[in-house]
């Protein structure tokens, strides 16, 4: 009920749209994980732990006050590796990201058999030596009741924060990895909890089932000001699942909300008003019987361009327990529910696990003896390599661009393309409209994008020329997460032309983002920059790496699997070796070398080249053989070695 003194307004506006099943029609193909995971696998998670570009599995039991531990599962052969070994317990929810800054996922996650008394991550060891032997370290947060955990930079400052919910909502500002500032912002009890930018004034607010905590900022600290509650609908229980998205494609922020733990409710969404404070949430129902949704996902299941969603009954409800897909029809007014299993799911997660384009389901019951599985969603079919089709995103570009990405700028799951001066949000189809939206000035020509700060989003880093103009000052963009970008010039100038090749990561293995350069200009050097450890506000230097420089693309990749990148440069590559890099030849032939790329062409466990070549129809692939070069010569590799 509302706050005694408060002023009360409820609104009622309810249109039923109850979604028929049907049998799955989207092919779906049954992988058990597991068939025998820790005993009530309450937690689970899906993130690439390993860094190799493909998502691994996690799962954590709750069985009894010891627990059964802490496990992580590699893709594509689900080989199981220990977190934290039998003996503690963990509920009820977890999610991953890179707490520390490192580059990689770290886990956080509540101890406790029934609903968490503390909150803690785990360091992800990456990269170290063997997945069975890695130690993950174990760090405290904070004491508070946890049933939902929920992360993301709650401040703007940077860093991941941390917000838990059961008894009450607490939040967790993280000072440092090992340091964190406590708050209550909510005494509501029990369960539904999910972070978004409710307000779209830039940062995440809280919704907690039928109502939101507007966060302070920008006018005061999240730590100490004031989490003004507003309604979506007072006419649900304590205890629901709630998930905040886009639902209609409006620009606004939809909350979607549902039964946890009661039999015979409802599922349904809330289309967010324009003004959400005190605006009218208008009620739509997807399903008026559905029980014990503990949690549900969106995503576009099946390639229409829009956004369809993923519920699992546990195993409280009555039999069956639907796994269930609700296919939206179209601006979320009608949905069609397809039942891909009938043995429940608890915390279930939704992501493209096999990165060919669609969306997986991972889960697990939490209680009895039920198999960690996944459905993996075969709606993409393989394709013939003439069979193409060409859609246009932007056929009138205010200037000539020169480098392509494409990244995830707004945190909805789905590629969008980065190139010149804007971004090009992913309509959900390639036939879509991809609006075209401006990074802002002065950066003006893409030159590469990482998550530069470390805050769990992509920014851009590019050359404030316009077009093919010489010019090599830089800027870059710090993303908020939702696709608005403040532009900072703190990086030092280069001494090229125009930029020909970049290339972003953690080239070195001390875990700072560095990006390598190389530009248009016959006798130019490859050039690399630094990023500061305080990205925003300390300077990021350039210096020279290497005086040989092909003066047209990188790529970056360890091709001598020693644990650190390389940088391919085209017909010749450079090893890393740490404070000097040492030159190689891939292959002596003619030409001039243009764009190229790093990929295992032939799935021997060794990265081979492709090259392109100006001025000539050629492509050369050429592979790696067995023997590496002598460490500290300059080695050709045979010819016939070769593809």
């Amino acid at each position: 009920m509302p706050r005694i003194g408060r002023p009360v307004m409820l609104f009622v506006c309810l249109l039923l749209v109850t979604a028929v099943p049907v049998i799955s029609a989207i092919p779906f193909t049954h992988v058990v994980i597991d068939p025998a995971p820790p005993a009530q696998t309450h937690c689970k998670a899906v993130g690439d732990i390993d860094g190799d570009g493909f998502s691994d599995a996690l799962v954590a039991g709750a069985l009894g006050t010891s627990g059964e531990g802490f496990y992580w599962y590699k893709y594509p052969n689900w080989t199981k590796y220990t977190i934290v070994p039998p003996g503690t317990g963990f509920t009820t929810d977890m999610q991953v990201g890179d707490v520390d800054n490192d580059g990689d996922i770290d886990a956080i996650i509540p101890k406790g058999y029934t609903k968490g008394s503390s909150v803690w991550w785990y360091e992800n060891p990456r990269p170290a030596g063997d997945p069975a032997t890695d130690v993950w370290a174990e760090h405290y947060i904070g004491d508070a009741p946890a049933h939902d955990v929920e992360v993301g930079d709650v401040n703007n400052d940077g860093k991941l924060d941390v917000v838990v919910r059961n008894n009450e909502t607490t939040l967790f500002l993280q000072n440092n990895p090992t340091s964190w500032t406590k708050r209550t912002i909510s005494t509501r009890p029990m369960e539904g909890t999910a972070l978004g930018d409710i307000d779209k004034d830039g940062d995440l607010d809280v919704a907690t089932g039928g109502y939101w905590l507007e966060n302070p900022l920008p006018t005061s600290n999240p730590a100490v000001g004031p989490w003004t509650e507003h309604t979506i609908d007072i006419n649900w229980p304590d205890q629901v699942s709630v998930h905040l998205v886009d639902m209609n494609e409006d620009g606004r922020m939809d909350a979607v909300i549902g039964p946890a733990e009661t039999q015979n409710g409802r599922l349904s969404w809330y289309a967010g008003p324009v003004d959400p404070k005190t605006g009218n949430w208008i009620e739509h129902v997807i399903n008026n019987n559905v029980s014990y949704l503990h949690t549900f996902k969106s995503a576009d299941m099946d390639r229409d361009g829009d956004l369809d969603l993923v519920t699992a009954e546990m195993h409280q409800a009555v039999d069956p327990d639907e796994v269930s897909l609700y296919l939206n029809d179209g601006n979320a007014s009608s949905w069609t529910q397809e039942i891909i299993a009938t043995t429940g799911s608890h915390n279930l997660r939704v992501d493209d696990v096999d990165r060919d384009g669609d969306f997986d389901i991972i889960g697990v019951n939490w209680h009895g003896d039920t198999p960690f599985e996944m459905w993996r969603n075969e709606l993409n079919p393989k394709r013939t390599l003439n069979s193409w089709q060409r859609h246009v995103v932007d056929a009138d570009r205010p200037w000539v661009s020169l480098l392509i990405d494409a990244a995830d700028m707004d945190g909805d799951n789905l590629a969008d393309i980065v190139t010149g001066g804007w971004w090009y949000r992913n309509p959900g189809s390639p036939n879509g409209s991809w609006i075209r939206n401006t990074i802002g000035a002065p950066l003006n020509n893409m030159a590469a994008v990482y998550d530069f700060d470390r805050d769990g989003d992509t920014d851009i880093l590019g050359t404030q020329g316009v077009g093919t103009e010489s010019n090599a000052t830089f800027a870059w963009a710090r993303n908020n997460g939702l696709g608005s970008f403040t532009v900072l010039t703190n990086v030092e100038d280069g001494s090229g032309t125009f930029l020909q090749g970049a290339t972003a990561g953690l080239l070195q293995s001390n875990g700072v983002p560095q990006i390598a350069l190389s530009w248009h200009n016959s006798g130019s050097s490859v050039q690399r920059i630094i990023v500061s450890s305080n990205p925003s506000l300390d300077m990021w230097t350039l210096e020279e790496l290497s005086l040989t420089s092909q003066n047209e693309d990188l790529s970056h990749g360890d091709i001598d699997r020693d644990g650190d990148f390389d940088l391919l440069l085209g017909t010749q590559w450079l090893r890393n070796d740490g404070a000097s890099q040492s030159i190689f030849t891939l292959n002596g032939t003619s030409g001039e070398p243009d764009r190229n790329g790093l990929a295992d062409i032939n799935r021997d466990g060794r990265l081979d080249a492709v090259v392109g070549f100006e001025t000539v129809a050629k492509l050369a692939c050429t592979s790696r053989e067995q023997r590496l070069p002598q460490l500290g010569r300059n080695t050709s590799y045979p010819t016939s070695a070769n593809r």
